[in-house]
């Protein structure tokens, strides 16, 4: 799966189809930065780790998986 968003650049595409795509995944998905910081996150790993993408979009990884 993460060759498929990366691979074939599919968080680069309207926000709206890559909500659509990214959304639709029943699998959580989570995107980070180089610095670990969640970037993006779908309704299958909000669910998940307990938090919603206002809640966890900017905080590290490590500070969000503690939970």
């Amino acid at each position: 799966m993460g060759w498929a968003l990366f691979g074939y650049q599919l968080l680069d595409i309207m926000p709206v189809a890559r909500r659509a795509v990214v959304d639709g995944i029943s699998d959580g998905v989570i995107v980070l930065n180089a610095q670990n910081r969640i970037v993006d996150l779908n309704q299958a790993a909000q669910q998940m780790i307990g938090f919603n993408a206002t809640e966890a979009i900017g905080k590290q990884a490590a500070e969000v998986f503690a939970n």
